[in-house]
């Protein structure tokens, strides 16, 4: 979570992540660095978590944040050379009991079939 940023709202946040900086890295070699933290990334995201106690919090919340990145290589001449494009989610769940969350965005399997908190509550 970016620091300074609030709720849908405009709340601040009921619960706020806690980081801490083990180490930090720098580099003269921009394509070194970038390879770096992409092959991290790519560990860290298939690490499984394991939590022996079911946190109980006061309040549940989830938020998530959507950026869309767009990098482009133009030379001299005006010409595109090379493009990127991606869209990170950034999320913050404090849900108690930790159980399963699944978040679909534009999900084909279910195409939107999904049952919503108010049929939950009418059924």
């Amino acid at each position: 979570m970016v620091e300074g940023h609030v709720t849908k709202y405009g709340l601040p946040l009921e619960h706020s992540a806690q980081c801490t900086v083990l180490l930090k890295f720098g580099s003269l070699n921009a394509s070194g660095l970038y390879t770096f933290v992409s092959t991290i990334e790519d560990v860290l995201f298939k690490c499984i978590a394991v939590r022996n106690t079911a946190p109980v919090y006061k309040q549940d919340e989830v938020q998530i944040h959507c950026y869309d990145e767009y990098a482009a290589y133009v030379d001299k001449f005006n010409i595109l050379s090379d493009q990127k494009a991606r869209v990170r989610l950034f999320c913050l769940a404090f849900v108690s009991g930790s159980p399963v969350l699944e978040i679909g965005l534009n999900d084909r399997r279910r195409q939107g079939k999904v049952n919503s908190v108010l049929d939950d509550m009418q059924n």
